[in-house]
């Protein structure tokens, strides 16, 4: 039976506080590598005016303070952001005292078709940060699999009883200062890029550059026409000029240098 989030006095039956300690078994492997001393996971489907949500966590004390101290639950769909930027600032100080011990918390957002999965981490340390960790894609996205394979009955259990929130109580990440990307990339626009391949300086055009990018990401060439509004054939010629460029004598060959030269 679903819970409201208007009332969360029973907060302690819920599978989302019950199996805590178990949470917090499985994940041992990174509380013990990392400076890291919580995780917190929570699905969340948005149905008109509520959200429903659904998950795991490591911590049941910060748990039960959090909601039931009426704070919004945190919710990010596009990017990585930290809980100073996002998080209320009396329970930011909270969560640094002495009872919890949870500094520099990252939320880590992944937009699905009808749902928002979220990743919370922090640390036990106040001069250091998760972030390492969640931006080092392959470490986290292992984690996130083996965390959902062996927590499934937990997130079950608590499917089974979702959390139901009015709209007006889910925060959603979003920077009070949107950037212009577009202006920025006209303001460090050149003609040519420089690479580094291996032992040579290559000059790629941004066309190419696009195209590689592209590739990089698993398009197809029929795909990446489309995208760039040119024809298939005109990628292909890219992708050998690139390759003559690069002494490269493989598609494959030439995507592992690419990869290799950038962040």
């Amino acid at each position: 039976m679903p819970t409201n989030y208007t009332d969360l006095s029973r907060i302690k039956e819920h599978p989302y506080y019950q199996l805590s300690d178990k949470v917090a078994e499985i994940c041992a492997p990174l509380f013990n590598n990392f400076t890291i001393n919580y995780f917190g996971y929570a699905c969340m489907c948005f149905e008109g005016n509520r959200v429903k949500m659904f998950g795991a966590n490591s911590n049941k004390k910060w748990l039960s303070y959090y909601l039931s101290n009426n704070y919004p639950v945190l919710c990010s769909s596009k990017k990585t952001c930290d809980w100073l930027s996002i998080m209320p600032t009396d329970a930011l100080t909270k969560a640094g005292s002495y009872d919890f011990n949870q500094y520099n918390g990252i939320l880590v957002g992944k937009k699905h078709l009808d749902y928002i999965e979220c990743f919370e981490f922090a640390s036990p340390n106040p001069h250091v940060s998760p972030l390492e960790f969640c931006v080092n894609k392959e470490i986290l996205n292992k984690f996130i699999l083996y965390f959902k394979y062996k927590a499934g009955s937990i997130i079950k259990a608590s499917e089974r009883e979702p959390l139901l929130l009015p709209t007006s109580k889910v925060l959603k990440a979003e920077d009070p200062y949107q950037p212009s990307y577009n202006k920025f990339y006209q303001a460090i626009k050149m003609r040519k890029l420089p690479l580094r391949l291996k032992n040579q300086e290559v000059l790629l055009s941004q066309r190419e550059f696009d195209i590689l990018s592209l590739l990089v990401k698993g398009k197809t060439m029929r795909e990446i026409a489309q995208i760039l509004n040119i024809s298939s054939r005109t990628v292909e010629t890219y992708i050998y000029t690139t390759k003559d460029k690069t002494n490269a004598f493989t598609t494959s060959h030439l995507l592992d240098l690419f990869a290799d030269s950038l962040f």
